[in-house]
Formats: structure tokens, sequence, C-alpha cells
């Protein structure tokens, strides 16, 4: 880990990778900092982002239900979109971008998120068949006083975005 300080004072062409883990959300300005850290790539190395991926379905489905937006410390979130952006803007090319789950969940953990998950939508959207499924089942039972979606953390929520910082020429 690096201070401003040392980040600061840091000499170009200083490390080989560079590695973001779930930090890039927290940024208030995260482009200023980007730049900073691909300066210090040397040629041929990495610049690793792994943060909560805007893209996804869960979160394209009801940003406000996001589980990730819930924490008032998420500034910002990827999508494929600011990716490229980026490649530009850094001056790195994206090498890759991978969808994964941030956390693995047991199947009895992942079984019941989803099950919550489909409780609380199925009241939301309704229907003439919502209201006999709410006398049999006490999951809907419970949903239906809940005032925001379940947590849902066993999707493919998250990337992992690596840049390549092309070798000089001679």
């Amino acid at each position: 880990m690096l201070t401003t300080e040392e980040l600061s004072n840091a000499p170009g062409q200083s490390f080989d990778f560079v590695l973001l883990i779930d930090v890039f959300e927290h940024l208030d300005h995260p482009t200023g900092l980007l730049k900073r850290l691909a300066q210090l790539l040397r040629p041929g190395g990495r610049l690793i982002l792994v943060t909560g991926y805007g893209d996804a379905r869960v979160c394209r489905m009801a940003p406000a239900q996001f589980w990730y937006f819930r924490l008032v410390e998420h500034l910002v979130m990827l999508t494929q979109r600011h990716l490229l952006w980026l490649e530009s803007v850094l001056g790195l090319t994206l090498e890759s971008c991978e969808q994964v789950s941030h956390y693995q969940r047991s199947f009895s953990e992942t079984t019941r998120q989803w099950g919550r998950q489909i409780a609380y939508w199925t009241l939301r959207k309704g229907g003439p068949w919502t209201s006999p499924l709410l006398r049999f089942s006490s999951t809907l039972q419970k949903a239906d006083k809940w005032e925001c979606a379940p947590q849902l953390d066993v999707t493919h929520d998250h990337v992992v975005a690596v840049y390549h910082k092309p070798t000089e020429r001679k």
C-alpha cells in the first residue's frame, strides 16, 4: 500500500503491476488517480481493477435496489463504456474484462438469497395469483413488508479489468 505522498513522489515507470481491489468505487475523482497509476507502470505493466460492475444484470434491473449502491461510501461503478473510455484516457489497452461474483456462498445461501429475491419482486409486480400465494408462503408473507429488495450478492456483479501498458518501441 502506498500513501498519497509516496504515490506523488514515486518516479515514473516504477511498477510492473498495480492492483486496486474494491478501491475504485470509493474514489471521488478516480480518473486522476488512474492516470497517475498508469504513469507509474513500466512498459508491459498491468493495471488491474476489481470493483462493482454497473452493467451487471442485477444492477441494470433496479439500480436503486442493487446492494452495492446501498453502501454510501460506494460512489462510482465501472461499465463497459467506462472501461473503454479509460483505455483511451490512460493510454493503456484493455486486455481482459471478466464478470465475477464478489462472494462465494454456499448452495443453501445462494438458494435462500434467490428465493427472497423472487418473493420480493413477485409481490412488487403483483398479478391475480399473488394474493393466493401469500396465504401459502411464509416467505412471501414476510416479503410483503420488506421496504427494499433483500441482499443478493451471489451474482456476477463485479468486474476484473486488466489494462496493459504497451511496450516502448525502439
